[in-house]
């Protein structure tokens, strides 16, 4: 009590304790701690170790700006720092203690190099919002201390390093260059965005572009596509409509054609002979251009004349390869072909003339044919075994009975000529060998052909 010292926060009378184990404080005298008394103690020598120094280390400050930006459904995030001013030891001209500036009292005012820095000392109650925005209305730059962690026995010259040398508790609250730091940052910013939303944009539009002309080429495709299936379809109508006298007109050409060449030799048989079983009308032979006796001659002589002769229990054949084979040796009308692949763009009635033309089809009920007249029976899938491999011989006896009543003369024969005497040459030996007539009715039977 003799020092007559006062708490500067309560303003009670202090005693000073002079220990030998502790180190030497003041208490109050009615031994009620003040509850404010250490962070007024700590205010007081923070402002004191400031006005007796001569500098003050100032931390960096760096500012985050960040800026959005959307286009064509795509949103850009730009985000970027600056700094507006480095870590630096400055010089104290000279400082001023709790003097009002308009309307706040600042804990200190240090002036460096002629310019006000205002020092705010924060132990347990710092700068709120109110108070940051009267220092960014006063545009003077502004830093915080912050003595909330320090220890209640620190010393005085912890204080000062704290205060004036260290970094690590300090912080802006304003800075009078921040504004322009951000707007210049701003700027690279709103450049370096605007940069990539018009790239955005303009990838957009060559996309946009490309879709467009995608479009009007598929719908020029679109549109040929129906021009040429309309083409084909008028084809194959007037193909039905005048299907009577095409088939006249296969018929006359019928002897001379490849194909049939090739069964006539293979075969050994004549238009006159060829029996009625194949010549089947069948749904879907619009298809074939020629006369079906070609096409269905051809696919018996290749497929099933003499192969149980020749093979004893021959493959069973396949529709699929009756069909190939007609691709590679029957003339067939082309221009239906490409419109299988595209039937699903067909309306109903054009579906149902397509189905005239209709090679699989075709083949597949000739198969069907020859399967109830015996010649083969269904295996599996689209394989038929061959039960009989020559043709029917009733036709031919039929023409050998009225054979029987015909009187062929010497003179007759001796009145063929070269080629027609060959030709009955060539008929009877069919007759006999592949018919089972006898020689002198074989003989017979073969004139009565060669001029009827």
């Amino acid at each position: 009590m003799a020092c007559e010292c006062l708490c500067v926060a309560c303003n009670t009378q202090l005693s000073a304790k002079k220990g030998i184990t502790n180190a030497h404080h003041f208490a109050h005298f009615n031994a009620n701690e003040c509850p404010h008394a250490f962070e007024t103690a700590l205010h007081l020598a923070a402002k004191k170790v400031l006005e007796e120094s001569a500098s003050i280390a100032l931390p960096e400050l760096i500012i985050t700006e960040t800026i959005d930006g959307e286009i064509c459904g795509q949103r850009i995030t730009k985000i970027d720092q600056a700094k507006v001013g480095e870590m630096h030891v400055a010089k104290i001209d000279y400082v001023v203690l709790e003097k009002r500036l308009h309307n706040i009292i600042p804990d200190v005012i240090a002036y460096i190099n002629g310019q006000p820095l205002i020092i705010e000392i924060a132990v347990t109650h710092f700068v709120d919002a109110n108070k940051e925005s009267k220092l960014h209305n006063l545009d003077i730059a502004s830093i915080e201390i912050d003595l909330s962690n320090v220890v209640r026995d620190i010393d005085f010259e912890t204080i000062r390093s704290i205060v004036v040398n260290s970094i690590a508790e300090k912080s802006w609250i304003f800075h009078p260059k921040t504004e322009i730091v951000r707007t210049e940052l701003r700027s690279i910013l709103e450049m370096e965005l605007q940069t990539e939303l018009n790239q955005i944009y303009q990838k957009e539009q060559e996309r946009l572009q490309q879709e467009a002309e995608n479009r009007q080429r598929k719908l020029a495709t679109e549109e040929k596509e129906r021009r040429s299936i309309q083409l084909i379809v008028s084809r194959m109508k007037i193909h039905a409509e005048t299907i009577g006298s095409l088939h006249l007109s296969y018929a006359e050409v019928l002897s001379h054609s490849p194909i049939w060449r090739r069964v006539a030799n293979n075969m050994s048989i004549s238009i006159e002979d060829l029996p009625d079983c194949l010549n089947q009308p069948v749904k879907g032979e619009y298809i074939f251009a020629c006369d079906r006796r070609a096409w269905q001659a051809g696919l018996f002589s290749a497929f099933i004349y003499k192969k149980i002769e020749k093979y004893a229990t021959p493959y069973p054949i396949s529709i699929k390869n009756m069909v190939n084979w007609c691709k590679k040796y029957v003339p067939l009308n082309q221009f239906a072909l490409p419109l299988w692949p595209k039937k699903d763009q067909l309306q109903f009635p054009e579906l149902k003339l397509l189905y005239d033309f209709n090679l699989y089809g075709a083949v597949r009920e000739f198969a069907k044919h020859l399967e109830r007249e015996g010649f083969i029976k269904y295996a599996c899938r689209d394989y038929f075994n061959i039960v009989i491999d020559k043709l029917p011989i009733c036709s031919i006896l039929e023409n050998s009975r009225k054979a029987m009543f015909i009187d062929v003369s010497e003179d007759d024969f001796l009145a063929l000529s070269t080629d027609e005497l060959e030709r009955y040459q060539e008929r009877a030996g069919i007759y006999e060998f592949c018919g089972g007539v006898v020689r002198k009715e074989a003989e017979k039977l073969a004139y009565l052909s060669l001029f009827n």
